[in-house]
């Protein structure tokens, strides 16, 4: 959370230095230097991973730890898994929709299984991304 830059005047926010700054490629990773709590389960599994999988993992981390206000632990995560998952607080309040949308876009990120995660390119399709842009 300390990579998030907020423009005080815009409210425009940006992501800096997601994990180690590498350039994306085809190719698998073998080496994890970011935070430990956005490692994706699958290096810790395997002991390498691909890197769009690895960064919408890590943005599902960032939005449950924004929305949450802690990481997911083991039983959050196997919730998750099982589309079973709720956290007390997010159901409430005058925008239930975007709320669960929020909700939603954890789950999708938050996969264990990486082929089972959202694809990177389509997060912005997401109805909690295309809501929020609708309020603009």
């Amino acid at each position: 959370m300390e990579n998030i830059l907020i423009n005080p005047e815009t409210l425009e926010v940006r992501l800096i230095d997601f994990g180690c700054g590498d350039f994306l490629n085809d190719t698998s990773y073998t080496s994890f230097a970011g935070t430990r709590e956005y490692c994706p389960p699958e290096y810790l599994m395997t002991g390498e991973y691909h890197g769009e999988p690895a960064t919408v993992w890590s943005l599902g981390i960032l939005l449950f730890a924004l929305m949450c206000g802690d990481f997911p632990n083991i039983q959050d995560l196997k919730k998750i898994n099982n589309n079973t998952w709720a956290k007390d607080g997010l159901s409430e309040g005058n925008n239930q929709t975007s709320l669960s949308s929020s909700c939603d876009m954890i789950r999708c990120c938050l996969q264990i299984d990486p082929k089972q995660r959202t694809e990177l390119e389509k997060l912005s399709l997401h109805n909690w991304i295309k809501n929020a842009d609708m309020k603009k």
